[in-house]
């Protein structure tokens, strides 16, 4: 009764510790396994390949596998391969091989963020929603734009107690940190680990793709699937007889698509060709609508001898980055506010400096500044005259 409560305890930590469909699928897998002869494991074993996928500084190296990981004959690419040649080296083994084809992803340690935190022993069976509690609150990060996993570093007495304590490392990595490895890989058939390996080539003992999420597939998906593999095994013969002109279209296909490929370039070509001739056009339009809307200084002085009252005079005038300066006499400078605000040339009108009044000849002395800028008929709306402290 002691064994099989303790069995049971362990199996109820193992579903708390990931509470995921994919754990507990990979559980009871795992305890299938054991149940069929070790012959028979080993007869299937050589029929899997694993595919071990290693980020570099440089691009990427490429491990393949025969049987479980960790045995079998293997062979590694000898040079560093780009992303594209990697991709199209695991489409051409997933075509191959199919649900056999096992992914795995190495990244450096130096990709990632790693955290470390003490937690009580008892608390380790809530580790998982502690640690992204606290990367949310300790980073600007989200739950759902990371993987991450963790493993205990070190056991030990908490301070001031004799509880156990417990040292976690906590590995994260962003999503968009290892783009475009990991969408398209999910998109190719799905990633089936995702270690981190430290620069002295050791393996830290976390799997971050415990952290993707994943839909639980239901019977009538799997009863399809089933139905679909039988379809499949039933028309094998057939598949084998027609194997030489399948050949021949594959052929015809690949050529074809060649010929698809340089279309498309071309197409992209002509298509920056057309945008960079639209985007001269544009810029043409704008300057002609800039030259038009300039003011002339001849519109401007034009403008100032037809608003200019009888009764004020202009000693002085001159244009600077875009502002008139104005300075004159007149027997009611205030006025002139008013009368230059109403003008489609002018904004912005106020007086430089306080009027100061002249008694002997019976005139105000003037210093006024606008803005030269032309206004529609919309803009055109009522002024509040701003005056200097005479």
């Amino acid at each position: 009764m002691t064994a099989i409560r303790n069995a049971t305890q362990a199996v109820s930590r193992q579903f708390e510790l990931n509470a995921t469909p994919q754990s507990i699928w990979h559980w009871w897998s795992a305890e299938a396994q054991n149940a069929y002869p070790a012959w028979l494991s080993r007869l299937l074993a050589p029929h899997a390949r694993v595919l071990s996928i290693r980020m570099v500084e440089t691009g990427f190296t490429v491990w393949e596998q025969m049987g479980t990981p960790g045995g079998g004959a293997s062979n590694s690419t000898p040079n560093q391969l780009l992303w594209g040649d990697v991709k199209a080296l695991v489409a051409a083994r997933r075509k191959t091989w199919g649900t056999l084809l096992r992914v795995d992803v190495h990244l450096p340690l130096s990709r990632c963020l790693v955290l470390q935190h003490r937690l009580p022993a008892d608390a380790l069976v809530r580790a998982p929603a502690i640690l992204s509690l606290e990367l949310e609150r300790l980073t600007p990060l989200r739950r759902a734009d990371v993987l991450q996993d963790f493993y205990v570093s070190e056991r030990g007495p908490a301070s001031g107690g004799t509880t156990c304590s417990l040292l976690v490392e906590h590995i994260v990595v962003k999503t968009s940190a290892i783009e475009p490895v990991f969408s398209e890989l999910v998109d190719l058939g799905g990633i089936d680990s995702i270690r981190i390996d430290r620069d002295s080539g050791e393996v830290l003992p976390v799997d971050l793709a415990k952290s993707i999420p994943t839909r639980r597939a239901d019977f009538r998906a799997r009863l399809n699937q089933a139905l679909v593999a039988a379809a499949a095994l039933a028309a094998l013969t057939m598949i084998i007889q027609t194997g030489r002109e399948i050949w021949s279209l594959s052929n015809s296909l690949d050529s074809l698509s060649q010929s698809e490929r340089s279309l498309k370039q071309q197409i992209v070509e002509v298509r920056k060709k057309l945008t960079a001739q639209d985007s001269l056009q544009g810029r043409i339009k704008s300057l002609k609508l800039r030259k038009m809307e300039q003011v002339t200084t001849l519109q401007v002085w034009e403008e100032i001898t037809q608003l200019l009252p009888s009764s004020a005079w202009i000693s002085e005038m001159r244009i600077e980055d875009g502002m008139l300066h104005l300075d004159g006499f007149a027997r009611s400078a205030s006025e002139l506010v008013g009368i230059f605000a109403r003008s489609n040339l002018f904004t912005k009108v106020e007086f430089g400096s306080p009027v100061t009044r002249d008694s002997q000849q019976g005139v105000e002395r003037f210093q006024l500044r606008m803005k030269i800028e032309r206004r529609t008929r919309t803009q055109l709306a009522p002024v509040a005259v701003r005056e200097g402290t005479r």
